[in-house]
């Protein structure tokens, strides 16, 4: 019985997750940025040096596993003028550091999963929300 409602709880996350990139994608700003954010706390992300790492979301921080220090809403929101300087969603940044925030080595991998960023690692996640939104 348990397994059936973990797979239940998976699925309505995968959901979840689905419904934010859809809304982000169709309404790029920082509220939906921020609820995509939100959508996949606790996801293990990489950085591109290949280091693992989740976080969590509290208030208008980003908590990540492997630094003490948060990435705050206000350097998301520049990460995301950033991105809108390139034109084109998903951008074609070539590192972390073109985002010029703190924080941008964990921010970079979460823009790639949101779809954002386009890189040669872009996941099945990303291509499942392209092709749905076809």
């Amino acid at each position: 019985m348990k397994e059936i409602f973990d797979q239940a709880e998976k699925s309505k996350l995968h959901q979840w997750q689905l419904d934010a990139i859809n809304r982000l994608h169709n309404d790029l700003n920082l509220e939906n940025l921020w609820d995509a954010i939100t959508a996949f706390e606790d996801y293990e992300f990489e950085t591109a040096k290949g280091l693992k790492y989740i976080y969590s979301v509290k208030g208008k921080e980003i908590f990540v596993t492997r630094k003490e220090k948060s990435v705050t809403k206000a350097s998301v929101a520049i990460a995301l003028q950033k991105l809108l300087e390139y034109k084109t969603i998903p951008a074609k940044v070539s590192g972390p550091k073109k985002l010029g925030v703190f924080g941008a080595s964990y921010l970079y991998p979460i823009f790639i999963r949101l779809g954002l960023i386009e890189n040669l690692k872009t996941s099945s996640f990303s291509e499942e929300i392209k092709s749905r939104q076809a």
